[in-house]
């Protein structure tokens, strides 16, 4: 029996015991929750067919609460539970569900249909992106580190905690650990290398909390305290009981260690109970035992980190800082083989990099290990990320050999799952590379193939007899950029080697927290996820830089893209599109007016029309995270006692808004700014025109849009701060410079009431001469009133990308504003591809 399993059997247990009459009441009030018995008529993807059978004696368990279900199937979760909540459900028979659950605004139960396990032949898979627990989560920039020194395990427990119960409520449970999990000093760390990431050995704890039985290591940073951190990393994981796959180091054959497959045995039992890991590694699904292969591949090997390293023709820039000083230094290397000597002589480590690499391809394998070593000794910051020539490291994917690995493993195993570190950091799309290795991993036999690096969640696509999840994004990780807050993890069920169901769970990185989400931050997430999947695009470096390129049309035909629809909160993925629905706005003239269809929009492709994309969703100022607390504010940063998130009534719309106050005699004003800069690119697709490269969506023109109230007299106004941000380099890190900096008057009634109000950017704000803003930082500001105190509340704060209907590709886009240019009022008719 799993971990799983074992841990939902204890959870029933508990459940009798309080229904049979024990110390706890059963909750009065609140939301309600039904649940039904599947009919047993899977259909991939689609929502399940619901039959009238009702689950008795289930458990329903949200942390501080647990419910167990009457005769009818029904249970409240008591007006007094945190909502909103992560509810876990488990009942004899059944497989465990997750369900997201908002606080109720009216008196109707939430539906949950259960599945049969089926004595076990169903099972579930969760599959997470990119975690690690060290850097900001150790060594804040302010405030208390949430791993603290002295109790490291706990931090990270406590980081995971929102989300724990959810994500180990499966069989199989598996995340990308980008990090090496090691005591080693900073000086032991890979020289050269742009970022290191390290996590201290306690914090698996945390992975131990998630329920993790798989770590993937073949990434891009498990090297990053070279061959010792390897190894430490190795010996953490087997004694927190944890499997690693997909790095070797410390063995006779490293290569082919990183590559061997993970294989996890999960028992059906006869008795019909859940099934389990049985770890016997024997038999197959026909003796009553499902097995399920894992293996792991990364793309990046530091080849492009070396490529872009100056030889010794290169000039020395004028700017040149200590900390690139290495590239430009003239060192000896000497080396001699039986075919291949290399003259001694001062050359820069770009240029002993090309030597090296130019005849790699000639050598044997020892003669590679011997001059990799020698190479290294002079340049010891060229980069080698995987495990070849003489040292450890993760798994390197090489399509001859790793498509002839996979189909060895399908011979043995039920379900083959490819896990996949390839693409291009914070692209919308996978790079053409990542799309045609993880096709090929299906091809070779692979059901299901999830991919990471990008650290921003892209989209899916089903291809051939699998289906392929590209970059999951960040599961635990500290980035603080605005793209890579948003999330979820990947749940499948399966029964027997039959997919099911694929649905990704939304989730938020708050704080560097990843905790579940409802509402709008879920439809929003579902919604990025399902037009990700509709671009019919691939990113590729173009002399330097990273563009998302439309397909040709004969690829974007062939394209069978997963289709999403929104359930408890969560997005199922479809093979089959939904009907598009009609959806008609009046539009007066050059007046910002909301798409309330929830949905993919089709540009209509009418002149004198522009579609607006919301590029700040975190302007709504609800409680959308299932953490267990009541707050709102996420992704905000607020300014001492003068600015605060206010949850109750006299809200514009729901049930929060910011407010600032500002007594009169000070001087400065009272100020708010989300937490991360806005990112404003010039072009979201490209295409092919001429041999050029030209943007495929026409010109961007933006505005803030937002609802404020103002009382008390007070100077209510933003600034806009706007910056050149580049990480185009693979070996040195991303500039962010500040271009300019503007300020935009609020014209509003000092009246107490609401007042929608859009605050036009100007172009050539946005363009400062031959340099373009592509990211911008908003405050809201209230200067002093006259006299006594002024107060200014804002709600539904966004900055909006405008572009020329008829100038957008024919894709379904994540539009949310119309605006009609013309000078007379007109009613537009869209086409739109709704969520539910």
């Amino acid at each position: 029996m799993s971990r799983g399993h074992s841990r939902w059997l204890g959870l029933a247990v508990a459940a009798a015991l309080v229904s049979c009459g024990g110390e706890a009441a059963a909750p009065v009030g609140g939301a309600v929750i039904e649940l039904v018995a599947e009919d047993d008529a899977p259909v991939v993807g689609a929502t399940p067919v619901v039959g009238a059978t009702p689950v008795v004696g289930a458990t329903i368990d949200i942390g501080s609460v647990r419910a167990v279900t009457d005769e009818h199937g029904r249970a409240s979760l008591g007006a007094d539970a945190p909502y909103p909540v992560m509810a876990v459900i488990a009942a004899d028979g059944f497989l465990t569900e997750v369900v997201a659950i908002e606080e109720p605004e009216r008196d109707e139960a939430v539906r949950v249909a259960m599945r049969a396990s089926l004595g076990g032949r169903r099972w579930v898979m969760h599959a997470a992106g990119d975690v690690m627990f060290g850097r900001r989560y150790e060594a804040p920039t302010e405030g208390e580190a949430l791993l603290p020194t002295g109790d490291v395990a706990a931090g990270a427990r406590a980081v995971v905690a929102p989300v724990a119960r959810a994500f180990a409520a499966a069989d199989v449970r598996v995340v990308n650990l980008e990090t090496a999990v090691t005591d080693a000093p900073d000086d032991a760390s890979y020289p050269g290398k742009r970022f290191v990431l390290r996590t201290a050995p306690p914090a698996l704890a945390g992975l131990e909390a998630l329920g993790v039985d798989v770590a993937v290591l073949a990434n891009n940073h498990i090297r990053d305290f070279l061959d010792r951190g390897g190894r430490d990393t190795l010996d953490a994981l087997d004694q927190a009981g944890i499997i690693a796959v997909g790095a070797g180091f410390g063995t006779e054959d490293d290569e082919a260690a990183a590559a061997a497959p993970a294989i996890l045995t999960l028992d059906i039992a006869s008795d019909g109970g859940d099934g389990g890991d049985s770890g016997d590694g024997t038999a197959g699904a026909a003796s009553g035992e499902i097995k399920v292969g894992i293996l792991a591949w990364s793309t990046l090997s530091g080849a492009a980190a070396n490529d872009s390293l100056p030889d010794d023709d290169a000039l020395v820039p004028a700017d040149l800082t200590d900390d690139r000083a290495w590239q430009y230094e003239a060192r000896v290397w000497e080396f001699e083989s039986a075919s291949f000597t290399v003259a001694a002589e001062a050359r820069r480590v770009g240029s002993a990099w090309r030597l090296f690499a130019d005849n790699e391809s000639r050598l044997s394998r020892a003669e590679v290990d011997a001059a990799w070593a020698s190479l290294r000794s002079v340049y010891p910051e060229l980069q080698d990320w995987v495990a070849r020539r003489g040292h450890g490291g993760a798994a390197y994917w090489q399509r001859e050999a790793s498509t002839a690995a996979i189909a060895a493993l399908a011979e043995q195993v039920d379900v083959v799952v490819v896990q996949l570190h390839a693409g291009y950091n914070f692209q919308p799309t996978p790079s053409s590379f990542a799309r045609e290795t993880a096709r090929a991993a299906i091809d070779a036999g692979a059901d299901l193939v999830v991919a990471h690096h990008p650290h921003v969640l892209q989209g899916a696509e089903w291809y051939g007899d699998g289906l392929i999840a590209y970059s999951m994004g960040n599961f635990v990780f500290d980035q603080d950029f605005l793209l890579s807050f948003s999330s979820g993890f990947l749940r499948t069920v399966w029964e027997g080697d039959m997919l099911l169901e694929a649905r990704y769970v939304p989730i938020e990185l708050d704080a560097y927290r990843p905790v579940p989400v409802v509402g709008g931050a879920a439809w929003r997430t579902a919604r990025a996820l399902w037009e990700k999947s509709q671009l019919g695009a691939t990113c590729d470096d173009i002399d330097g830089d990273v563009r998302a390129i439309l397909d040709d049309p004969a690829e974007i035909a062939a394209l069978r893209p997963a289709h999403v629809q929104l359930r408890h909160h969560s997005a199922v993925l479809g093979e089959v599109a939904p009907a598009a629905i009609s959806a008609a706005l009046t539009l007066p003239s050059e007046v910002a007016v909301p798409i309330d269809a929830r949905g993919l929009v089709y540009p209509p492709g009418l002149s004198a029309l522009s579609l607006g994309r919301s590029l700040f969703e975190w302007g709504h100022f609800e409680d959308l995270l299932a953490d267990g607390e009541r707050r709102a504010g996420t992704h905000w940063q607020l300014d001492d006692d003068d600015t605060e998130v206010v949850l109750g009534p006299y809200a514009y719309r729901g049930r929060g808004y910011l407010r600032l106050r500002r007594a009169a005699g000070g001087e400065l004003p009272a100020f708010v700014r989300p937490l991360a800069r806005v990112p404003m690119p010039a072009h979201r697709l490209y295409r092919w025109q001429d041999a050029a490269l030209v943007g495929a969506d026409g010109p961007a023109h933006y505005s803030i849009r937002l609802v404020a109230r103002l009382a008390g007299g007070g100077a209510p106004f933003m600034t806009l701060s706007l910056y050149q941000f580049d990480d185009g380099s693979p070996s040195e890190d991303p500039t962010n410079r500040a271009l300019a900096e503007h300020e935009l008057a609020i014209d509003i009634e000092p009246d107490g009431q609401w007042h929608e109000l859009e605050l036009a950017i100007p172009d050539d704000v946005i363009q400062q001469g031959d340099e373009r803003a592509n990211a911008a930082l908003m405050y809201v500001r209230l200067g002093p009133p006259s006299r006594g105190e002024a107060y200014f509340d804002i709600d539904e704060l966004t900055l909006i990308e405008w572009r020329a209907a008829d100038a957008l590709p024919a894709r379904p886009g994540a539009y949310d504003f119309a605006k009609n240019h013309a000078a007379e009022e007109r009613v537009v008719t869209l086409e739109v591809l709704a969520l539910e």
